[in-house]
């Protein structure tokens, strides 16, 4: 019997065991900053704007704003409710200065992000409202062409040191899980094609 499904499935295993170990790497100095609330602040490094805090009632909303420079690119966006609590929920609507609409989002989440790109310079209002049942703190975090933003360009920024190592983790995951269902499949093809022959022996 051939042996290239075993051997293929074995490739995709060890590729699976590769991501996890990536990750597994990166894992030791993340959760000291988790734990301490710093990663938060890694995050928010990634933005060119991030407001103050902000506390929003029930059914009321309130207004963030954010001037672009140039047009044709990406303008990433994301909201944290601070001390979030289960039942927590916003809306964001999304407009610029002719207050065309761009979009409205609700979301659950203690934090969403959410990124589309612009056409030109403009200026942007993302209005929040408060949907739940108790007031809430919020901000902000704005980053306009999130690509080219100093965190990105910058090989020592914390947030590439460990974006990095995740994303090939993931591509390494994906990669494996593919190569061993291809492995389990050529078992299977191998296993009838044997079983097959072998009535003509």
């Amino acid at each position: 019997m051939l042996k290239r499904g075993p051997i293929i499935a074995l490739a995709g295993v060890a590729l699976i065991i590769g991501a996890f170990l990536v990750a597994h790497s990166v894992l030791p100095s993340i959760e000291p900053s988790i734990s301490s609330g710093s990663f938060l602040s890694i995050i928010e490094d990634m933005f060119d704007y991030v407001s103050e805090d902000t506390q929003i009632f029930p059914g009321e909303s309130t207004s963030f704003s954010f001037t672009t420079s140039k047009g044709e690119v990406p303008l990433m966006w994301g909201l944290q409710i601070i001390d979030y609590k289960q039942g927590d929920r916003v809306s964001i609507s999304v407009s610029n200065i002719f207050s065309d609409n761009l979009g409205r989002f609700e979301t659950q989440e203690p934090m969403f992000f959410n990124i589309f790109q612009i056409s030109e310079a403009d200026t942007y209002s993302f209005t929040v409202q408060n949907l739940g049942s108790r007031p809430i703190v919020v901000f902000m975090m704005i980053s306009e062409d999130p690509e080219n933003s100093e965190a990105m360009l910058d090989p020592d920024s914390p947030i590439l040191q460990v974006m990095i190592p995740l994303a090939v983790s993931g591509i390494l995951l994906i990669i494996g899980i593919i190569v061993l269902i291809v492995g389990i499949i050529l078992i299977i093809i191998d296993w009838r094609k044997g079983k097959s022959e072998s009535r003509y022996v």
